[in-house]
């Protein structure tokens, strides 16, 4: 027993020693004007003066962590250290500090895409997230996956909403309630929730909301309302929508034979008075969507429905809307 222990306390000393070396091996010294920060960085660089301060004093103690831009090999993109690096160029523009060069980890080589989804999931899990903050994520992050996806040819796999909501570190119910807000609430709601003004719970019932009544609770101060006083707003709009008789409810619908898979299905799409649907009568499916190239909206929508062939293919689905819809 007494050997057992030694090899596997001697084993697991030998492979930390591999993971420091590894680590330390992949430090370099970097010049500043080779480092690129992030253009879509949207997270608070504040207190950079005083943060000079503390590295003028006592040294950077943390690195940077960088990754070599696939597009442009002479130059690293930024994954984590903003503040670090402007704190650092602060005192190299006012002469307190004569090095140009920075310690840096370089994680790999990636394109702008993949790098801005590593900066994103990476402050996900350091920072305490307001609503704010996870919504200005979802905008990023959805349009980081839409660039790699464009960039490398290569689909993400799985779902999106809850790629998504693991990356963001909420729930998928959680990223269909921003998803909700995103397409149907009117830009003054989408706006207040970017603002601190109320949360993603109580902009996700007002999105329910007809255009004209959400700009009524905006009007009113949406900083004022309560989540419970919308759902109850949106209870009443509904009993109010059942009791009237329907008129001019029935869509025009597009309709488009697509073979994807070896399958035939016959994709009806089109706009009605709150929205767009997508129908594929001879599968049994209709779902609520977004416009024609918010592909991977309806995608997830698609993804939703209870058709496992539609499901499976519910990406192919989506492009040939946006291609034929054209």
């Amino acid at each position: 027993m007494a050997r057992k222990f030694i090899f596997d306390t001697a084993l697991t000393q030998d492979v930390q020693k591999a993971v420091s070396d590894s680590f330390v091996d992949n430090i370099r010294m970097i010049d500043v004007d080779k480092i690129v920060p992030s253009e879509s960085n949207f997270y608070n660089l504040s207190d950079i003066d005083t943060l000079a301060d503390d590295i003028e004093r006592q040294g950077l103690k943390h690195n940077l962590v960088v990754s070599i831009d696939r597009d442009n090999p002479d130059k690293y993109l930024l994954k984590s250290g903003h503040r670090r690096l402007k704190a650092i160029q602060l005192l190299i523009s006012q002469n307190r500090r004569k090095s140009r060069v920075v310690p840096c980890y370089i994680d790999g080589v990636k394109s702008k895409a993949e790098t801005q989804i590593d900066l994103i999931m990476l402050n996900a899990t350091a920072r305490q997230m307001s609503d704010a903050d996870i919504l200005q994520q979802y905008k990023e992050l959805l349009a980081a996956y839409e660039a790699y996806e464009k960039d490398t040819g290569n689909k993400i796999k799985g779902r999106m909403r809850e790629r998504i909501a693991a990356a963001l570190q909420v729930s998928p119910a959680q990223v269909g309630k921003i998803e909700n807000i995103v397409h149907n609430a009117i830009p003054d709601v989408v706006t207040a929730v970017e603002k601190g003004k109320t949360s993603i719970s109580t902009a996700n019932e007002i999105a329910k909301l007809p255009a004209m009544q959400q700009e009524e609770i905006v009007d009113k101060d949406i900083s004022s309302v309560s989540h419970k006083e919308v759902k109850e707003v949106v209870k009443n709009s509904r009993k109010s929508c059942n009791n009237e008789q329907p008129k001019n409810r029935v869509p025009y619908l597009k309709t488009y034979s697509a073979e994807i898979g070896g399958l035939s299905f016959t994709i009806m799409y089109g706009q009605y008075e709150s929205g767009w649907i997508i129908a594929i009568p001879n599968f049994g499916v209709c779902v609520d969507a977004g416009e024609p190239d918010d592909t991977l909206y309806n995608a997830e929508q698609l993804e939703n429905c209870a058709n496992s062939e539609v499901t499976a293919y519910a990406r192919e689905i989506a492009m040939a809307v946006k291609e034929l819809y054209a």
